[in-house]
């Protein structure tokens, strides 16, 4: 599977070492990820790594990325207007839609929240369908807080 151009739309700064990128498909089809999933996403030239998807369903292609080795340092340096490849989706996704009616309670740490933001994006964006919903999240400290 060869990794599809994406074009770097949008960069937030989440954490000093922590990026969270919005990517919109070059050309062509691509797979809708579901909350829960993971893409490949590769750096030309250096080489490529899993990433959860961070975004809501429906909207752009969203990754949160951690800068900490020689291809996550080059997709957090990514500028407006620069390209990275993306393959995917891959992996099971969150059983959000079968939680419908129920509470939902999610339990995070740290970056550990990343691969669950798409979930409570989806919840909260559909609401109505379920009881309460809880998140009990936890840093180090409270500058390493993401997406507040």
């Amino acid at each position: 599977m060869t990794p599809e151009p994406f074009q770097v739309t949008r960069r937030t700064r989440e954490l000093g070492d922590t990026w969270t990128l919005e990517l919109e498909p070059g050309s062509g089809d691509r797979g809708e990820p579901a909350p829960g999933q993971f893409t490949m996403l590769y750096a030309f030239g250096i080489g490529e790594v899993p990433s959860s998807v961070s975004g809501e369903p429906g909207g752009p292609l969203v990754h949160t990325v951690r800068s900490v080795g020689a291809v996550t340092q080059a997709i957090c340096a990514a500028q407006l207007g620069d390209v990275i490849g993306v393959r995917g989706p891959f992996g099971n996704v969150w059983p959000v839609k079968a939680a419908a009616g129920a509470d939902i309670v999610v339990v995070a740490g740290g970056i550990g929240l990343i691969p669950l933001h798409s979930c409570i994006v989806y919840a909260l964006e559909n609401r109505a369908r379920y009881g309460r919903i809880q998140v009990f999240y936890g840093a180090k400290t409270p500058g390493e807080l993401m997406y507040l």
